[in-house]
């Protein structure tokens, strides 16, 4: 028998040890197969069928994980029809998923604001981690924390327990901390983007733009900065606080140019030609009857026809891709409320920052896509014994009552109000393997679903990790890397069937199975059913 095996992956020759694997010979080649249920080293489970490949002369589509190579095997990775096989792999596997990727509270929020996460950097006495959390979607945090209508809170599955958690008032004392924060900007990249208007969308674009190293300067009609925001009393956005967020944004690198209105002090073709791209963001336009909308007749500036400038329009406004903000005119782009109309403020943020998204691929030469959106799953309304499983591990303080929009919150205030969140967004959300692949192959988290679902389940026994059985996949590492750990009771599968699921033998509590291999069990989980709690750093390793 040789010792050598010579195939061919996606046209490309490998060479391997007899043996190998076709998923180890593809990656003697960086070509990545996914996988959720291979642990080196292990013998193959072939549970998950992500990892299939097509070989040529197979009748059937193989797992890579568990296929041994073959001299002059011809293997594709690649093609349609192994991505459509694990794209169908991935949505059975979703369609038994039980859990909420995003809390409610995030779904909620208009603008994207990660609040389960922002939370836990709180509870892990982490501020500059809770800033940069509410700064990846919001830059404007210490505004909206006081002036926003609160969808988060009307989601918020604490209020179906008793109130609410203070959502606002926690964006509002992280947007607080947040205001002496200036972060780096990536390396200049030569680019120059013109945003008009300096409102809610367009400072949120600036942000941004200037996060990504270009350039950037914001045209307002006004004295000073803030467009609608500066028509709100101080009692509910007092001007310092304003004038502080802008003051991050200026430190940024932006340049304001104030007084300045397109249409009367330089028009749409003299930004054009000197810049590389132009934001629209000049406020809500108004419908004059008989008469095209203005591109903004309010605070933003008293601007030309939009049909004038060659701009298309639409029945609110400005006609632009709802995902890119592109509009008719290359390299000219819109968000806000000149092309929602009126809303509210912070829906206005998230247009800015899509914007600001759209420019960056624009300016870079790539496709221009937008924002990634990742796959999501649902658990929806809960019964009455699910909602008991987040009542049960809840701690049992009622709402702090928290100061006027004048003063700060505490940091013993936002800590003790932190603490009644009942995590119902999953721990793994971020480095998740099932919804990475999920989002790569665009698998519908919907499609197979409408039977029965295994019911909502919540193992908090142990001290350091929480196991919820309706996120597990049945993938056995978590039971393979307690045996390789050497643990006395370790994990094993229990029951059969649709009732199957990952537990300890002989009835034993969770924290008698992993007494010594919890790190590796929940860093080998591939979906989050086995998580570390809230506040848990995870020992070092000094080996």
């Amino acid at each position: 028998m040789p010792d050598t095996v010579k195939l061919t992956i996606d046209g490309r020759e490998a060479e391997v040890p007899a043996g190998t694997t076709v998923l180890e010979a593809a990656a003697s080649l960086d070509i990545a197969i996914p996988t959720l249920c291979h642990l080196a080293g292990a013998k193959p489970l072939n549970s998950c069928f992500v990892c299939v490949v097509e070989i040529e002369g197979a009748p059937s589509m193989k797992p890579a994980c568990s296929t041994p190579v073959a001299e002059g095997m011809v293997v594709r990775s690649n093609a349609d029809v192994v991505r459509d096989a694990r794209r169908t792999a991935l949505e059975l596997l979703l369609s038994e998923h039980t859990g909420d990727c995003e809390g409610p509270c995030t779904l909620a929020c208009p603008a994207d604001l990660d609040i389960p996460t922002m939370v836990d950097r709180l509870l892990e006495n982490d501020p500059a981690g809770a800033i940069a959390v509410a700064r990846e979607t919001i830059p404007l945090n210490a505004v909206l924390g006081r002036i926003c209508p609160r969808f988060c809170e009307r989601a918020c599955r604490r209020g179906q327990i008793d109130e609410a958690v203070a959502i606002a008032d926690l964006q509002k004392h992280v947007g607080d901390l947040a205001i002496t924060e200036t972060p780096e900007p990536a390396p200049d990249t030569g680019k120059r983007v013109a945003v008009v208007g300096a409102g809610p969308a367009g400072l949120t674009a600036g942000w941004y733009l200037r996060l990504a190293g270009h350039a950037c300067t914001l045209f307002d009609a006004s004295d000073v900065p803030g467009g609608r925001l500066r028509e709100l009393p101080a009692t509910q956005l007092p001007p310092a606080t304003l004038d502080a967020e802008i003051d991050v944004i200026r430190r940024l690198g932006a340049e304001f140019r104030q007084n300045t209105r397109l249409g009367a002090d330089l028009s749409l073709d003299d930004l054009r030609r000197d810049f590389d791209a132009v934001l629209i963001a000049t406020g809500a336009p108004v419908t004059v009857e008989g008469v095209a909308p203005t591109i903004n007749a309010g605070r933003a500036a008293d601007l030309a026809l939009a049909g004038q400038l060659g701009l298309d329009v639409a029945k609110r406004g400005i006609a632009a891709d709802a995902r890119t903000t592109r509009t008719n005119l290359d390299g000219v782009f819109a968000a806000g409320e000149c092309v929602a109309g009126p809303n509210a403020a912070v829906r206005a943020v998230k247009s800015g920052r899509l914007a600001a998204v759209a420019v960056d691929q624009f300016l870079a030469g790539v496709d221009v896509t937008g924002e990634a959106r990742f796959v999501n799953v649902r658990m929806g309304k809960l019964t009455d014994d699910e909602l008991a499983v987040f009542a049960r591990d809840a701690d049992d303080a009622t709402r702090v009552a928290m100061p006027s929009a004048e003063r700060e919150v505490t940091a013993e205030q936002a800590l003790a109000e932190a603490r009644r969140c009942v995590r119902c967004a999953c721990a793994a959300k971020r480095d998740c393997r099932l919804r990475d692949a999920a989002t790569e192959y665009g698998a519908s988290a919907t499609r197979f679903r409408g039977g029965p679902h295994r019911p909502f389940a919540r193992d908090a026994s142990h001290p350091d990790v929480v196991y919820e059985s309706g996120k597990c996949i049945l993938c056995g590492l978590c039971i393979r890397a307690a045996r390789e750990a050497h643990e006395t009771l370790g994990l094993a599968f229990h029951a059969r069937g649709f009732a199957t699921t990952v537990a300890v033998p002989f009835e034993q509590q969770l924290v008698e199975g992993l007494a010594v291999a919890a790190e590796v069990c929940v860093s080998a989980c591939p979906t989050g059913a086995l998580a570390w709690k809230r506040g848990h750093e995870p020992p070092v390793n000094e080996g």
